[in-house]
């Protein structure tokens, strides 16, 4: 049986997905089990159909992993106002156009902003939902979930 390999929607890989999952299947076997330290090793050879979608330029993949870790960090700030209560993010990044992230505080006073970040945690959910949908004992959330995003949209219309 032939397998059809997919990225993930909003996925900046420039080599096909076909390509990459016939080359890790074939790297695992049909296992399909293979480590980050696996990954890099074959991706290592320029004949290796991984290999560009490695950054090789150490200068590069420096600043790109500094800026994955800014990242993490923006999104892992919490705060509260006052003690006692419920913590909730600093920032948020609201647009992926601007790449700038904005105070929590701002974004809720923001009618366009506000509506954004909530378009945004409905994309969340329904991502969830298509990462999980095939795994039977989470079916009864995944099926909430999709009632109840379905129920948004029909009332944001």
């Amino acid at each position: 049986m032939s397998k059809t390999f997919y990225w993930t929607p909003g996925s900046r890989i420039k080599t096909g997905a076909q390509i990459i999952g016939e080359e890790i299947d074939r790297i695992s076997n049909g296992q399909g089990n293979i480590t980050v330290e696996q990954y890099i090793e074959h991706a290592t050879s320029p004949q290796s159909p991984l290999h560009n979608t490695i950054t090789w330029d150490r200068n590069i993949a420096a600043h790109e992993w500094n800026k994955v870790e800014a990242r993490t960090i923006l999104r892992s700030l919490l705060y509260n106002e006052l003690p006692g209560d419920k913590p909730r993010r600093f920032v948020y990044k609201v647009s992926d156009d601007s790449g700038k992230y904005t105070k929590t505080s701002e974004i809720l006073i923001n009618p366009d902003m506000r509506q954004q970040l909530i378009t945004n945690a409905i994309t969340e959910l329904e991502n969830f939902v298509n990462k999980y949908n095939h795994i039977t004992e989470l079916l009864r959330i995944t099926n909430k979930i999709n009632e109840i995003v379905k129920e948004w949209k029909e009332d944001e219309i």
